[in-house]
């Protein structure tokens, strides 16, 4: 069963739109509060935008000053995969290209354990375990 298409007038559609724009609150939000498909609400605020582009007035003095402030906290934090990169830059230890994941030594000692390697594990040793993760020798002869 389908229902009737709603018709809103000009001037309903003219408050429901300075709602979210004035107030600054979410489409979402001002749909629900004013029974309507908040997709609908949506379309006429894009309609709202691009008629009036240009028409947006210019930030007041506390507004100013607090995207000045937040301009400085974003320069004076340095966002962490930046940190992580300089940081992999100075000491090779923090590269991730340099470490070997937890899932990737447990193969490897499994591997040597079960003697699936060349030349390592209990086929060619007799103390499986003398072998460290990364295919050493506890006595330091790579086999």
């Amino acid at each position: 069963m389908t229902r009737p298409k709603k018709s809103f007038s000009p001037e309903y559609k003219d408050e429901a739109v300075k709602m979210v724009i004035e107030s600054s609150r979410p489409v979402a939000r001002v749909a629900k509060e004013l029974g309507i498909n908040e997709g609908t609400l949506g379309n006429w605020v894009a309609v709202y935008r691009r008629e009036h582009a240009g028409e947006e007035p210019p930030p007041t003095v506390t507004e100013r000053a607090r995207l000045r402030e937040l301009e400085r906290e974003n320069r004076e934090r340095p966002n962490s995969a930046t940190a992580r990169v300089k940081r992999a830059r100075r000491d090779p230890r923090h590269s991730s290209r340099n470490r070997t994941s937890s899932a990737g030594r447990a193969a490897v000692d499994l591997r040597i354990t079960r003697g699936l390697l060349p030349g390592r594990g209990p086929a060619s040793c007799n103390d499986a375990a003398s072998y460290r993760t990364d295919g050493t020798h506890r006595a330091g002869v790579l086999r």
